[in-house]
């Protein structure tokens, strides 16, 4: 059985596709961008309500936990079992994805619109180059040196070592 998920913006879904029926829908009571939406296996989760984060079941819609942020207008990721987000007031929250605990929380990151997750690193920051690029762990939230000298030259283009 192959399910397909539609969201979109507003109150009402609108369905483009003829061939394709909605299958459930969720008033938001907010107008955000997809950076505030995260999906994985399993796993939808997004901000709505103007401070609420949520999973839903991507099959069913029902909710599935809830809980408090600044705001709904910052950046859902989905690494493993751990939901990341990014507030617009710079706080960086980690939650359990199962149930939805907190496990940590960072302050004072200022919104950096851009975040990843690489093994066990949390990146975030890069928008426009007006932020730089800095690192967390995604196991407790800590600062990681970034030692961007020691990778500088390194990559395709710089220097004349052979790709093997």
């Amino acid at each position: 059985m192959r399910v397909t998920l539609v969201l979109m913006r507003g109150m009402m879904p609108r369905v483009v596709d003829q061939s394709v029926s909605v299958l459930w829908s969720r008033p938001l009571h907010l107008r955000s961008g997809s950076q505030t939406m995260a999906a994985a296996s399993g796993s939808l989760v997004v901000a709505e309500r103007h401070s609420r984060l949520v999973r839903l079941d991507p099959c069913s819609g029902a909710q599935l936990w809830e809980q408090r942020v600044e705001d709904c207008w910052g950046t859902a990721v989905i690494a493993g079992e751990r939901c990341l987000y990014l507030s617009q007031a710079g706080v960086l929250h980690c939650f359990d994805l199962g149930d939805g605990q907190p496990l940590w929380s960072t302050l004072g990151l200022s919104p950096r619109y851009y975040v990843s997750v690489s093994g066990s690193v949390v990146l975030l920051g890069g928008w426009r180059g007006y932020h730089p690029l800095i690192r967390v762990a995604l196991a407790n939230g800590e600062d990681l040196p970034s030692d961007w000298a020691a990778l500088a030259g390194t990559g395709p283009g710089h220097g004349n070592r052979p790709l093997h």
